[in-house]
């Protein structure tokens, strides 16, 4: 018998699997998890005696590869240097997905709450299949009819910890493979260049999904323009901001509880808060076939 339940709250919102506070996260059949992650496109845990070990290891049945983010703001949690503490500081972040400015774009990232803030600092999600239904129709025919640009930086010390070389020559070759335009500046940063249509079908639902990045704080640093050069003008940014809003969730995560996330569809932020004891963790991976 199971000792969890699994509850459905609509299209566009997380699906829940709620357990009687006696089980692990581990119990829950590995279909019903598939099952209803391809379906919403967001899993929320709660009810389960869970902690760090056992979210990386429930995590870990689904991952063919675990990406380790190398921005020096990630710290690894000493379970394992492949689980990390999500970006410090306490200020809110924008919606975004992760590396989804890049091709390294992982398919799923999975969050852990180990101490919630005592206020604020909520978790917020978007379905981006949701935004795309409710954009007016004239900005909608603008993203499926152009792709986007991303123009980024990234020092020496990053990327030579990402490609774990310290030759730029094989990393631009490599580069060039998946699509991205670089060139070393006089500092050895990595200036890079990628293009991607706005619309792209989901990795698991097969849902059409929007170019996830579009707000420029989100990474420091981050220029977004459509790939013919044009602007992204303040109207068409607006009219997504617009949708992504009506269509955001704020998850309050308790001590315990996981939220995993299909980053191929559903965009993720977070609300300010002013608790230095806030911990919360990820694992983001590509997902096995």
């Amino acid at each position: 018998m199971k000792n969890y339940r699994i509850e459905e709250t609509g299209q566009y919102f997380p699906t829940e699997i709620v357990g009687d506070n006696s089980g692990s996260v581990l119990d829950i059949a590995y279909q019903d998890v598939v099952q209803n992650f391809e379906n919403a496109g967001a899993l929320v845990f709660s009810g389960f005696k869970c902690d760090i070990e056992e979210f990386y290891r429930f995590n870990t049945q689904f991952a063919a590869k675990i990406l380790r983010d190398p921005f020096e703001d990630r710290i690894p949690h000493k379970v394992s240097d492949e689980i990390q503490s999500v970006t410090i500081g306490t200020g809110g972040l924008e919606l975004h997905a992760e590396f989804g400015h890049t091709p390294f774009r992982p398919d799923v990232i999975s969050f852990f709450c180990e101490t919630p803030a005592s206020e604020g600092g909520a978790t917020t999600i978007c379905d981006s299949a949701a935004i795309l239904m409710e954009l007016e129709r004239s900005v909608l025919d603008v993203f499926l009819s152009k792709k986007i640009r991303y123009e980024f930086g990234i020092s020496e010390r990053v990327w030579q910890k990402f490609f774990l070389t310290n030759d730029m020559s094989a990393v631009q070759k490599y580069l060039k493979t998946m699509g991205v335009d670089a060139h070393a500046d006089r500092y050895r940063t990595l200036c890079a260049a990628w293009e991607t249509p706005a619309v792209f079908k989901s990795r698991f639902s097969g849902l059409n999904s929007i170019a996830s990045n579009l707000f420029e704080r989100t990474y420091p640093g981050l220029r977004i323009t459509f790939a013919d050069g044009e602007e992204i003008s303040p109207e068409v940014l607006s009219e997504f901001g617009r949708a992504a809003k009506l269509h955001t969730v704020e998850l309050k995560l308790n001590s315990g509880q996981m939220v995993m996330l299909d980053n191929t569809r559903f965009l993720h932020g977070r609300r300010e808060f002013l608790d230095p004891l806030r911990k919360l963790f990820a694992i983001q991976y590509m997902a096995r076939s």
